[in-house]
C-alpha cells in the first residue's frame, strides 16, 4: 500500500514536471514523505530527477542559455555542499519541518500570484539564488522554483527560460548524484523496490504531461495541484513542529 501510495505522488510530481519543466520534488516529496523516511525519499526522487533530467532538459538542449546558467553553477555547487550536509547532520524532524514551511509558502506563492510577468533583477542576484537553491537542491530536490524564478528575471523568451530551467536541473541531480555517493545516502537496500515500481511510473508522468501542455489548459490543474501541496506542507509542520519543543 505504502509503494502504491509512493507511485502516485510520483505519478503527480512528474506530471507537473511534464506540464511546466520544474517542480517534481516540491509536489512529490511533502506527500511521499508522509509514508517514507526523508533520506531515502530524497535518494529516491533523485534517481527520477536524473531520468527526468535526460528526458527533459537534453530535448531542448539548443535552447539552453548557456551565458546566464554556467554562472549560477558554482553558487548552486557550494549550496549543495551545505544542504548535504545539513542532511547528514540535522534531526529530521527539523528538516521536515523546513520542508513543510516551503511547501506551504509555494503553495500561497502560487495560488495567490496574478500575474508571470517578472522585473528583470541583476546578475548579482545569482548568488542569493544559486546558493539557496543549491541548499535546498540537496536537502530535497526542490531548488526548481528558486531557478525559474532567478531565470524568468533575466531571460524573456519562454523555450529559453523553459529549457535552461531544465538545464539546470538536470546540472544539479548530477551534482547531488555525486555528493550522495560521498555520504553514502545512496546505499538504502530499501530503494530498489520503490525505484522497479516508481522509475516507470516517472517515465509515464514526463511524457503525459509533455503532451498535456500541447493540448490543455492547464490553469486549474495548477492550482489544485498547489493546494495539495500546501495541505502536505501544513501536514508535515503539524507532525514535526511539536518534536522541535523537545529537540
Amino acid at each position: 500500500m505504502i509503494l502504491f501510495f509512493t507511485a502516485c505522488c510520483v505519478f503527480l510530481g512528474y506530471l507537473v514536471y511534464g506540464l511546466t519543466g520544474f517542480g517534481a520534488s516540491i509536489v512529490a516529496l511533502p506527500l511521499i514523505v508522509q509514508f517514507v523516511p526523508l533520506k531515502l525519499a530524497v535518494a529516491m526522487m533523485l534517481a527520477m530527477d536524473l531520468v527526468a533530467g535526460v528526458l527533459f532538459g537534453l530535448k531542448n538542449r539548443g535552447d539552453v542559455n548557456f551565458g546566464e546558467a554556467k554562472p549560477l553553477l558554482l553558487w548552486m555547487g557550494i549550496g549543495m555542499v551545505l544542504g548535504v550536509t545539513l542532511l547528514v547532520q540535522a534531526p529530521e524532524a527539523i528538516l521536515l519541518s523546513v520542508l513543510g514551511a516551503f511547501a506551504l509558502f509555494q503553495s500561497a506563492r502560487n495560488l495567490l500570484s496574478q500575474s508571470k510577468s517578472y522585473v528583470p533583477i541583476a546578475s548579482q542576484w545569482r548568488v542569493f539564488y544559486g546558493t539557496v537553491g543549491g541548499i535546498l537542491s540537496a536537502l530535497f530536490g526542490t531548488g526548481g522554483p528558486l531557478y525559474i524564478v532567478y531565470i524568468a528575471r533575466r531571460l524573456s523568451s519562454e523555450p529559453a527560460r523553459r529549457a535552461t530551467v531544465a538545464f539546470l536541473i538536470l546540472i544539479a541531480s548530477l551534482g547531488r548524484l555525486g555528493l550522495f555517493i560521498f555520504a553514502g545516502l545512496i546505499f538504502d537496500p530499501r530503494l530498489g523496490p520503490y525505484l522497479m515500481l516508481c522509475l516507470p511510473v516517472c517515465l509515464g508522468a514526463v511524457v503525459s504531461g509533455s503532451l498535456l501542455r500541447k493540448r490543455l489548459h492547464v490553469r486549474h490543474l495548477n492550482q489544485l495541484v498547489w493546494v495539495i501541496v500546501g495541505v502536505a506542507g501544513l501536514s508535515l509542520l503539524w507532525r514535526h513542529l511539536p518534536t522541535l519543543a523537545w529537540l
